[in-house]
């Protein structure tokens, strides 16, 4: 690794995927979290938004959609109150004012972060190598895990050419940063941009706050970059049996320490309210796998004294549940229909750890300073977790009950 050299952080283009912004709160335009991170780093480290035409039509998407299933509700609601008052009542609201007053939100809201819109450059995709892509599933193409005949990528693959033609428009000697938490997407651009040298792409908006940090310390751009994968590797390397992880055996420490969210997944639960018929009559939820630790890159923090750096890692248990009812919970279910057969549990570990650094990269005295249990749930999957996480398709479960495991097929 190169050594140590002190230069002035270098302005960025930030392009945006859907699955850094999104939310699973609808009444949000987009994460909070990046709102936060971009309102305190924009302007200190000259930072320009970037948004995809095909990730703001996204978003459009599902929050019109799930303030049109409100308004349903609504409409709905309201015929009852006219029934029982004999009164014809109405409301204004229609599904082309929805997505009208969506759009203006989302555009007000990418006004004030000083963004722009970049187009699909329609007129300057091959056509012919995109549909052989999407034919043979070749990246971003993927299969639809629901129906294998099926292909999935088609937005991915427009995301992907409008970053290209970014890069390829783009004239100032700028950093280009591409913000996405899907990892097919991610490695494609990564691959078909190597030789792009302004061209990096970042998992979380985590990993980009952290790689900043490290620029507010006027460190050498490639040094940055060899310093962060460096520090991953440290912390987690599976070639590496003196890797931090490794060395403290921190897998089996976070069992014993937290064995009561890994053996209850109910510990986790949040916002779940039962009805009197579901706690009246036994339903559990039985795993479908044996759960899988996720180590995401690590990310620098602070540096102390001379060379002691700190970093922040994320060590992330996940595990896929579905339910076995009892004989009359059974038959609640099938007569109302609710047909909540799944659950995911996620166990995000935040490890704070440290090390001397030398002037040429070389890590030494790594130590563990602090583990907290961040925000853990226990929740029916969204697709955005099942995107991340890789997580099971659970299709036209038959559900389990007490009197035994009855037929099911669980989906790739």
């Amino acid at each position: 690794m190169n050594k140590i050299r002190k230069t002035k952080p270098m302005p960025h283009l930030v392009v945006i995927d859907t699955s850094v912004i999104w939310c699973k709160d609808k009444t949000c335009v987009v994460e909070p979290k990046f709102d936060s991170f971009w309102d305190a780093y924009s302007n200190d480290f000259n930072l320009e938004l970037v948004i995809p035409e095909v990730v703001k039509g996204e978003l459009l998407f599902q929050q019109s959609t799930s303030a049109i299933k409100s308004m349903d509700v609504a409409t709905e609601k309201i015929g009852e109150i006219s029934k029982i008052t004999d009164r014809m009542y109405s409301h204004r609201i229609t599904e082309h004012i929805i997505k009208d007053n969506v759009e203006k939100r989302f555009d007000k809201w990418l006004r004030t972060k000083k963004g722009k819109l970049y187009k699909t450059p329609i007129d300057k995709i091959k056509w012919g190598d995109l549909i052989h892509c999407s034919i043979w599933r070749e990246a971003p193409f993927t299969f639809d895990s629901k129906n294998p005949d099926n292909e999935k990528g088609f937005r991915d693959a427009l995301i992907l050419e409008t970053v290209i033609e970014i890069c390829r428009q783009e004239k100032r000697q700028i950093g280009i940063a591409f913000l996405c938490n899907d990892k097919l997407l991610r490695e494609t651009a990564e691959q078909i941009l190597s030789t792009e040298n302004r061209f990096s792409s970042r998992e979380t908006i985590d990993d980009f706050e952290s790689y900043l940090k490290l620029t507010k310390e006027k460190l050498e751009d490639q040094f940055i970059k060899s310093l962060l994968k460096r520090a991953t590797q440290k912390f987690y390397s599976k070639e590496d049996p003196e890797c931090l992880y490794m060395r403290e055996k921190l897998r089996n420490k976070l069992e014993d320490e937290y064995k009561k969210y890994f053996d209850n997944p109910k510990e986790s639960e949040k916002d779940f309210v039962r009805s009197f018929l579901s706690s009246t009559y036994s339903e559990s939820w039985e795993p479908i796998d044996t759960g899988r630790f996720w180590i995401s890159n690590a990310q620098f923090e602070r540096i102390e004294s001379k060379n002691q750096y700190y970093w922040k890692s994320q060590v992330t248990y996940v595990k896929q549940y579905t339910k076995r009812y009892g004989q009359i919970s059974l038959l609640r279910s099938l007569i109302f229909q609710d047909y909540d057969n799944e659950r995911v549990l996620i166990l995000p570990f935040q490890i704070i750890w440290r090390a001397k650094v030398t002037a040429n990269g070389r890590f030494s005295d790594l130590a563990i300073e602090n583990i907290e249990l961040k925000d853990n749930s226990f929740e029916k999957p969204t697709e955005q977790q099942r995107k991340r996480w890789g997580l099971r398709t659970i299709e036209n479960i038959t559900p389990t009950t007490d009197a035994g495991p009855v037929s099911g097929s669980f989906g790739t």
